[in-house]
């Protein structure tokens, strides 16, 4: 388990599992939690840094989206109120489960919002608004003292991920994370980052599309599929394995759903 202040009273935490992002923000000997690890081992290591190290008490628990990748730790605060968008539980169902530990980290929300939530914490104001995208259910809690928001996996790594939505919706989540201008991003996944993560997004998805396009005008499908991801990704950069299977899966999911088509 890696962890690391952000800013003043802000710390991030990225576990082994999939390098899952957790954020905890203090206000004196309590915290708000937004997002529980991937794992529950990384949960638990979790858990007993919070008590030990920090020995802060967790109030809230902010959940980015109801995926299981980002809910090892919920039940492990049984005393905390969890905070989600009201549409959670149509994001928890949608996902295919990798295993049964998985399903059983559904917690029920305390307080659900529709459109957006303010909660006053310590020296910071977070806004929290809904922002579907990746999900349904996707909300980004942004915290301008900070100069600092909280995205959830609209981007994953390079890419932007379709599985579970459109690349319009997509496109507008990265677009108004992006009018925030803060200077720190922090995603679901591999710690801190900048707005350029965003942009990132954002450009995968022009690409994609450009060449989605391209490909249409010879009416084939073998087209789509062969669309490297070196090709839709800026110049340069390493690609990691989960990407290249997330950008494969996301040219089957082009076909399937024909999206780009207009």
């Amino acid at each position: 388990m890696e962890f690391k202040m952000v800013k003043q009273d802000i710390w991030i935490f990225t576990g082994s599992e999939f390098n899952a992002n957790a954020i905890l923000i203090l206000n004196n000997d309590e915290a708000v939690l937004v997002d529980g690890l991937a794992s529950r081992a990384d949960a638990i290591e979790l858990r007993e840094i919070i008590s030990k190290t920090f020995k802060t008490k967790v109030t809230y628990i902010i959940s980015t989206h109801y995926f299981s990748d980002h809910m090892a730790a919920f039940s492990l605060f049984p005393e905390s109120k969890i905070i989600a968008h009201k549409n959670y539980l149509h994001t928890f169902t949608s996902e295919l489960f990798r295993s049964e530990e998985e399903r059983a980290r559904f917690v029920e929300p305390s307080i659900v919002f529709d459109s957006c939530l303010q909660l006053k914490w310590g020296i910071y104001l977070l806004n929290i608004f809904h922002n579907p995208g990746h999900t349904l259910s996707t909300v980004a809690i942004d915290i301008e003292a900070a100069d600092l928001i909280i995205t959830g996996d609209h981007v994953f790594g390079n890419l932007a991920y379709l599985c579970y939505s459109t690349p319009e919706m997509i496109r507008e989540a990265l677009n108004r994370i992006h009018m925030t201008k803060r200077s720190i991003v922090i995603t679901g996944h591999n710690g801190i980052a900048s707005m350029d993560k965003i942009n990132d997004g954002l450009g995968y998805l022009e690409r994609l599309e450009r060449y989605v396009k391209e490909a249409r005008v010879h009416n084939s499908e073998q087209l789509i599929l062969n669309i490297k991801i070196e090709d839709c990704v800026k110049p340069k950069v390493n690609i990691t394995e989960p990407e290249r299977i997330f950008h494969q899966r996301n040219l089957q999911l082009i076909i399937d759903k024909g999206l780009f088509s207009k």
